[in-house]
């Protein structure tokens, strides 16, 4: 008895996945298990994370991303940290600063600079002498560093250490700030104004006044705002800016009368609610960070419906979740959030992949140059039940991608894949093509495969590489007019051919007709006898081959 097999797809469709989370550098690229607390991208389009991780010595350090691959930066066991980093930043020049839980060979935190080849303490062995952690680092325009934390000065207040190149300082002198408690967040805006948040507050006491954001304009601290603008019931965390400085934004552990944390914005009078109640955070918020066109993203221990923890976008009128609902679906809280300068967002902390290792999250908001997804299917005339696909998808390199087959399959991820169809049915195939920018494009074959088998062999679809020019009819080279056809249907080149082969193959790769050293620009294909269905097209000429399709009515 005869076996029918047959893969069918309705119709295709091609789209550019404009936005989509993905994992930087690939998956499991980073390869650690350890929570990330801290993120950080220079101006040459490095990035750094850093927290919890360790190496195979048990040490922490800092890993940096190069655009293509992870490495322990400076080296293994270079920096050798004894604790858990809290920040890293750059300045202008390319250093890295990072500052954390670890003590120097005499027990003193200190903030640890790499110059593009060595690990130092800045200032030199105990140059700072923090007497507590240091949870915050920042550069200034001017290559300006300045560090802050749980550590104090003589009169056992907290406050902001200024290295100016030469030596440590107060910023603002003693006692100027005078906080009452750590100084978790700094912030420094496009004119040098260094804003400060944490555990401190406006009262005698930590515990009898209300938390704040201090700002020092260059000459003194005061509370942004006025005494009891923000007037926050709980610790600030972070501290961002847009890029016009017209808004100062602050997020942490503070609450609405709800019990909902929420972004405090202070817009040069007030501070309000950013978007009012709509954020409605359940937990504190950690990462805080706007783009170049206004929009604001936070993220941190607040979670959705489905209890899985996202990226929070405000678009000027209303918050919504980065990506659509679940889109990041990560298991575990948000340390950080950056944006660069194609607006594309990097995100960090405790959730992981499907292999149970933590990750950056990269967000793609636009594909300057998307990728194309494509492949042309058509019978292989020397193979009986042998389909031949030609993968022509293109794209910003390296692609990657994801085949489906419409059966019960796993999906195939390499570029040439082949796949055997063990039932009859009606299939769709489709692939997947992402670039190294994080963006997609998928497209679906529109064909009837179908195959009389006697000898119940399988039906396979090849996938080849475009290694010798086969282009589609539906691309830029020509046309087919009209399509579908009650009669004939006419293909126009747009370049004159010469000694061309023009074949007319059936579904079931039997060739109807076959012209050879055929020139010019037209070919009028007559298929006025032929039955109704879809027909394949094949066009040779030296190396170049170009195939497509056409329906008959």
């Amino acid at each position: 008895m005869k076996k029918v097999f047959l893969l069918v797809v309705v119709f295709s469709v091609s789209f550019f996945a404009k936005a989509q989370w993905s994992e930087l550098g690939g998956t499991n690229s980073l390869g650690t298990n350890q929570s990330i607390g801290t993120m950080c991208k220079d101006a040459a389009g490095n990035f750094y994370v850093a927290g919890s991780i360790t190496n195979t010595s048990s040490s922490y350090y800092i890993a940096k991303y190069n655009g293509s691959t992870w490495a322990e930066l400076g080296g293994n066991n270079s920096l050798a940290a004894n604790n858990t980093i809290y920040c890293i930043c750059s300045d202008a020049t390319g250093n890295v600063y990072v500052v954390g839980l670890f003590t120097n060979a005499n027990g003193k935190y200190y903030v640890a600079k790499y110059n593009g080849t060595n690990w130092s303490e800045l200032g030199g062995a105990n140059s700072l002498g923090a007497n507590g952690f240091i949870s915050s680092v920042i550069a200034d325009a001017q290559g300006n560093i300045y560090a802050t934390g749980s550590f104090t000065n003589a009169s056992g207040k907290y406050y902001v250490a200024k290295w100016d190149g030469t030596s440590w300082s107060e910023l603002g002198g003693v006692n100027s700030l005078s906080a009452n408690g750590s100084i978790v967040s700094l912030y420094v805006d496009a004119t040098g104004n260094i804003y400060a948040g944490g555990t401190f507050t406006n009262g005698s006491s930590i515990t009898n006044g209300k938390n704040y954001v201090a700002k020092f304009n260059g000459t003194s601290w005061s509370e942004l705002g006025g005494l009891n603008a923000l007037s926050a019931n709980g610790f600030i965390l972070k501290i961002t800016s847009d890029v016009n400085n017209n808004n100062i934004y602050a997020s942490g552990q503070f609450y609405d009368s709800n019990s909902k944390d929420y972004v405090a914005k202070f817009d040069g009078t007030s501070w309000s609610a950013l978007g009012g109640t709509s954020l409605a955070a359940i937990g504190a918020i950690e990462g805080l960070e706007t783009d170049a066109a206004g929009n604001v993203y936070c993220g941190g221990l607040f979670y959705n419906g489905s209890h899985n923890y996202y990226v929070a976008k405000f678009d000027g009128l209303n918050w919504s979740e980065l990506g659509g609902n679940n889109s990041l679906h990560g298991n575990s809280g948000i340390s950080g959030i950056i944006v660069d300068a194609n607006n594309n967002i990097y995100t960090a902390g405790g959730f992981t992949n499907n292999l149970g290792s933590t990750y950056v999250a990269k967000y793609t908001t636009s594909c300057p140059a998307p990728p194309h997804a494509y492949f042309s299917l058509s019978p292989n005339s020397a193979t009986p039940h042998d389909w031949i696909a030609v993968n022509q998808c293109t794209g910003t390199a390296p692609l990657s991608y994801h085949w489906t087959w419409g059966d019960a399959s796993a999906a195939d991820t390499s570029a040439t894949p082949t796949h055997v169809y063990s039932t009859a049915g009606y299939y769709k195939v489709c692939v997947t093509a992402s670039d190294a920018n994080g963006c997609s494009s998928n497209y679906c074959d529109s064909s009837y495969l179908s195959r009389m088998n006697s000898a119940n062999a399988m039906v396979t679809i090849n996938v080849v590489k475009n290694t010798t020019g086969i282009n589609d009819l539906s691309k830029q080279y020509f046309s087919l007019q009209p399509n579908p056809t009650a009669t004939s249907t006419t293909l126009t080149f747009n370049n004159e051919l010469s000694n061309a082969t023009v074949e007319v193959m059936t579904i079931t790769g039997q060739t109807i007709f076959k012209k050879e050293n055929q020139s010019g620009k037209q070919f009028s294909l007559d298929l006025t006898n032929q039955a109704a269905g879809i027909y394949f097209i094949e066009v040779k000429q030296t190396a170049e081959v170009w195939r497509g399709k056409v329906v008959k009515e």
